[in-house]
């Protein structure tokens, strides 16, 4: 373990799409406690679900001496969830504030990755990335407490979850359509879709859908945020290969929907925005075709980050059921997903402009 400090900082912790649940509140605390017992620097939880300039934040921190705040955004299970999202979302806390992170726990990749983007990280087992004017403090190399017990999270934001919920934000007039049509149309079991929607009830996702009472969306905007968050869970599933493409611009062709293809990713964002240079084409077809397209097109196996033949296509089955297509590009929702899993900062800023033209309404 490795520890560097020096002085004076806050931290705050924000989950602004919905309140701190009860677990999110025990990493709070317990990540509070490690700081103070691994940094010696007083860190202390100024408010749960503070208001900064009009908006709710997780928490609001405060380092002593010198009483410098922080913003801070708590995440459960972490590692499982898509890195360029959450920092994505820490950005997206009130403006003129220092951001933290606040984790169950940062692995040490997704803590290099963490440092590299200069972004402010703490967790409960001790782990502390804290950059700021006249403050650093750096913990590395502390493992997760086996007695302490975050609880996982529920049936909504599994891999079959994350099927469904696409289904839902993508076709609102599932919300109360039979769980049959809903199954069909999220291309999942049945017996899976009851549980899933009983779950998003509970976490304040969706209302209603009791008797007479019609179910709708808590929060839209939020749902979807946690989505994309949560999509590596399912995207890690349905990747069918990296690959690398000679030809340049060899994707604009009409010929790719005879695979069911669908471009994705920053191949859709150029299409729909004008504002990005694709340089990794992301393809959804279906898995059947996946041979037959490699062929056709010529595409070769990847051999690695620092080569000649360096990936720059990355194939994934459609994992949705039966849904119209206006067009040969992705839900808009998919692709603004795709554009934050890259970690690129210009993809990133693409992302907020699909997000705020075609996602929030």
């Amino acid at each position: 373990m490795t520890a560097v400090v020096q002085l004076n900082t806050l931290f705050i912790i924000n989950e602004h799409v919905k309140l701190l649940n009860m677990i999110e509140k025990k990493i709070l605390d317990a990540a509070i406690q490690q700081f103070n017992l691994q940094a010696k620097i007083e860190l202390t939880n100024l408010e749960y679900e503070g208001e900064v300039d009009g908006e709710v934040v997780d928490a609001i921190l405060e380092l002593k001496p010198g009483g410098r705040r922080l913003l801070a955004e708590v995440k459960n299970w972490v590692a499982h969830k898509d890195i360029g999202a959450v920092i994505h979302q820490l950005q997206g806390l009130p403006q003129g504030y220092d951001r933290i992170l606040v984790a169950d726990y940062v692995n040490p990749p997704m803590a290099e990755r963490l440092k590299k983007q200069n972004v402010n990280y703490m967790d409960a087992a001790g782990n502390v990335f804290l950059n700021l004017p006249g403050t650093y403090v750096q913990i590395e190399g502390r493992k997760p407490d086996r007695d302490q017990n975050f609880e996982k999270p529920g049936k909504a934001f599994t891999a079959t979850g994350l099927k469904v919920v696409y289904a839902l934000l993508t076709k609102p007039e599932l919300l109360n359509a039979t769980y049959r049509e809903v199954a069909e149309q999220a291309n999942v079991a049945l017996g899976a879709i009851g549980e899933i929607l009983k779950d998003l009830t509970t976490q304040d996702f969706l209302a209603g859908g009791r008797r007479s009472t019609k179910r709708e969306f808590v929060d839209k905007r939020a749902l979807i945020d946690k989505w994309v968050e949560e999509y590596p869970k399912l995207r890690q599933k349905i990747h069918l290969g990296a690959f690398y493409a000679n030809k340049p611009n060899w994707w604009d062709n009409p010929d790719l929907t005879q695979y069911g293809a669908l471009l994705g990713g920053e191949l859709a964002a150029a299409k729909t925005t004008n504002q990005l240079k694709p340089k990794i084409a992301t393809i959804y077809l279906d898995e059947a075709q996946r041979d037959t397209f490699l062929k056709d097109h010529r595409l070769q196996k990847a051999e690695g980050e620092n080569t000649l033949t360096a990936p720059n296509v990355q194939l994934f089955a459609k994992f949705w059921g039966d849904q119209d297509h206006e067009t040969e590009l992705t839900n808009h929702l998919l692709t603004y997903a795709d554009l934050l899993a890259s970690g690129d900062v210009r993809n990133r800023e693409v992302a907020n402009e699909v997000a705020n033209t075609y996602l929030y309404d």
